[in-house]
């Protein structure tokens, strides 16, 4: 998937929403704001899914990284996302944890990891390759 830019990702029950690929270039989630006058409603640019990522061995060879640049304008709600290599930066305005009150989001990489901004975290675990300089920050301006 060279690019998942949404307005938001909303999971809306049952069994929890997942997308399997062997990588995304950049995942988007945008937020709107509502328009009465065209009946658009407001979103706060949500990301409810969980990832496997894992690249296929030819075919996705020159791929350097499995999850690529990832900005969630609202909150991120998962409770995994599973990362065979490489990410790019992860970016999320607003709050990072498990779908579930009480959980963990498990958030892996085999290979290293980009700098993680979060808004705020509960329950978020962060793995990746011991090389990794993993950056973990809080964003104040929230």
């Amino acid at each position: 998937i060279k690019a998942l830019k949404v307005v938001d990702w909303v999971d809306t029950g049952g069994a929890a929403d997942l997308i399997t690929a062997p990588w995304i270039g950049t995942l988007t989630t945008t937020a709107r704001t509502a328009n009465a006058k065209t009946g658009i409603i407001a979103s706060a640019g949500d990301f409810q899914a969980d990832l496997a990522l894992t690249p296929r061995v030819v075919e996705d060879a020159k791929v350097k990284t499995t999850l690529g640049t990832t900005k969630v304008a609202g909150n991120l709600s998962a409770d995994s996302w599973a990362i065979t290599g490489n990410t790019g930066p992860i970016t999320v305005g607003y709050w990072a944890r498990n779908r579930t009150p009480g959980g963990r989001f498990a958030l892996r990489a085999s290979g290293n990891m980009g700098a993680v901004t979060v808004g705020g975290a509960d329950g978020l675990g962060l793995a990746a390759e011991t090389k990794s300089k993993l950056k973990f920050r809080l964003n104040r301006s929230m």
